[in-house]
């Protein structure tokens, strides 16, 4: 039965009783009471989702910090969280306090969050590279365990800006070999629609598995776009010319590094080394344009 036919209902009954007033009134007073239900059930949902949203934004947050400074995934909910927790109770209060419990950041949590992000970047930057050409700079390297792992870094035109980005870690399978190194870089291109024609450099180090002239990365690299320029990374030169230096120019190379690591390891003494540089740059400045 419903609604509209209880009124017809009771009109012949109750109409020229005393009782049909009250009756409209409980009904109306049913009536508001259901929209206002309604309405708190609407508010308490929107509530909801908005903290939720909010949670899913600094649970990401969160692990873009972690991944920055290179800290254990279960640092957030051992550190950062129990932290968070103690500062919002004493600043916000208890209610403030269950709102950041809603915060997913466990171990596994973290972990997908930042695999999430490495997406991310991987979409955003193979969009942009589609019709554009880069460089890459590749380097073989063994971790820990014993596991060979591949880095790559590209660097591309962005409008009027040269941009630096880390483009991928892979585990070589194999034997870490020119063939290997190759398969594994075209795997990755090719798997975000990427062309070695559009490959302007490569950067290695001096291995022979990357500058072999027959079956090195780069050999190989060259055999299909003959155009590519292939340089040796000047960082893995000074290193290999460090190690054959004479014993006077070894001695001032350990004492510029030692005080290099001095400076570096003190902020103050970083931020004084800074203000003098500005400084004395300053000074020649003026120097120059008070000269007749």
């Amino acid at each position: 039965m419903t609604s509209p036919t209880i009124p017809n209902m009771l009109i012949p009954s109750h109409a020229s009783t005393k009782y049909w007033d009250r009756i409209c009134v409980v009904v109306q007073q049913s009536c508001f009471r259901l929209l206002k239900n309604q309405e708190v059930q609407a508010t308490c949902f929107r509530k909801s989702v908005t903290i939720s949203d909010k949670a899913q934004i600094a649970s990401y947050k969160v692990a873009e910090l972690i991944a920055l400074k290179q800290k254990p995934h279960d640092i957030a909910e051992s550190l950062i969280l129990p932290a968070c927790l103690e500062i919002v109770k004493i600043m916000f209060g208890n209610e403030a306090q269950r709102d950041v419990l809603k915060i997913p950041v466990s171990d596994d949590t973290i972990k997908r969050r930042i695999i999430d992000m490495l997406g991310f970047i991987e979409n955003a930057v193979t969009a942009k590279l589609s019709t554009k050409n880069f460089a890459l700079q590749i380097d073989e390297s063994t971790d820990i365990s014993g596991k060979a792992q591949l880095i790559g870094f590209i660097r591309f035109v962005d409008d009027t800006e040269i941009k630096n980005q880390f483009l991928f870690c892979k585990e070589l399978i194999g034997h870490a070999t020119g063939e290997d190194i190759f398969n594994s870089v075209s795997s990755y291109l090719e798997e975000w629609k990427l062309s070695w024609e559009n490959c302007a450099g490569i950067c290695t180090d001096g291995a022979p598995a990357m500058r072999g002239s027959i079956k090195g990365f780069c050999s190989r690299v060259k055999a299909i776009n003959s155009n590519i320029v292939s340089t040796h990374c000047f960082l893995h030169r000074e290193s290999l010319i460090s190690k054959s230096l004479p014993s006077n120019l070894k001695s001032v190379l350990e004492q510029v590094v030692h005080m290099t690591g001095t400076i570096c390891n003190n902020k103050k003494r970083v931020y004084c080394l800074k203000l003098r540089t500005e400084l004395n740059f300053s000074s020649q400045t003026l120097l120059k344009d008070i000269k007749p």
